[in-house]
């Protein structure tokens, strides 16, 4: 008996002490990038389970004098090997800057764990200021189909991208002075199946609802994940592009991106998968 008092006693106030300590760390200090974390085996295991590889354009793809933004396609139910490619940066087929920042939703910011998680992979708002103030000294990763990409994107049935209304990260890199490159990831849109609601995610503009995989368990589906890097889209800086300007750069990487796409399903037996530009 004086067991069960015990228990339900200080059972609850521990309980209570767990969620006031979990709520606080939404205002703990992180540690802004932490190399160790980024480059740990743990990554390294992950891209074993997901047979994780890189196509490139001949290295070195890209200019040392330039920094890039690149955009990652699709978005899917779960980024997965977007997140992956965080700690690429150390594999030498990548081509990737030693330092990448990734940009994010802000709200995955303020979450106690998440948010010192991609504090510690370099992430930051993928607000305007702070990708230009980003691109103005290093290179970023940022995925332009955002919360859209989600319920309007990928899926395990279609390949399917939220990218013709999606304009705002092309005026970013022409003011930054950034050059783009498109990359594509096969797989991603196998990942993970999500239910959740469209209303709440777009208002608070994270995902919000429950992701399953294998056996219908918050595991991600054993699927091989490609990562399609394409060539370096030049841009020149404009501080204020006109619409006929940002128009042209988009359709450049809209093809670009395509092009990507249809010429290396065949890795992942999808010839006749089409991707479908929404």
């Amino acid at each position: 008996m004086a067991s069960v008092w015990f228990l339900t006693v200080y059972g609850s106030k521990l309980g209570l002490a767990g969620l006031l300590v979990l709520a606080s760390m939404s205002f703990w200090p992180a540690h802004p990038y932490w190399p160790a974390f980024v480059h740990s085996s743990v990554w390294d295991c992950w891209r074993r389970y997901f047979q994780y590889s890189y196509i490139t354009p001949p290295l070195p793809y890209r200019s040392a004098e330039k920094h890039c933004l690149y955009t990652h396609f699709p978005h899917g139910s779960f980024p997965m090997g977007s997140w992956l490619s965080v700690g690429a940066n150390k594999r030498q087929d990548s081509g990737m800057p030693e330092r990448t920042y990734a940009f994010g939703a802000s709200l995955l910011l303020a979450l106690p764990i998440v948010r010192h998680m991609m504090s510690w992979m370099g992430v930051v708002p993928a607000s305007k200021h702070v990708m230009l103030d980003v691109l103005s000294k290093a290179s970023g990763g940022a995925m332009p189909e955002g919360i859209a990409g989600i319920f309007t994107g990928a899926s395990r049935a279609q390949e399917r991208i939220y990218l013709s209304k999606r304009k705002g990260f092309v005026k970013v890199a022409m003011q930054a002075g950034a050059d783009i490159v498109p990359t594509y990831i096969l797989g991603q849109s196998q990942v993970f199946v999500y239910k959740g609601s469209e209303t709440l995610s777009r208002r608070f503009r994270c995902a919000i609802g429950i992701f399953y995989g294998r056996w219908y368990l918050p595991i991600p589906n054993k699927i091989r994940l490609t990562v399609l890097v394409g060539k370096p889209i030049n841009v020149a800086k404009i501080e204020d592009p006109d619409a006929s300007q940002i128009e042209k750069l988009h359709a450049e990487v809209v093809q670009q991106v395509k092009d990507l796409y249809y010429s290396h399903r065949h890795l992942h037996g999808w010839e006749d998968r089409e991707l479908e530009i929404v």
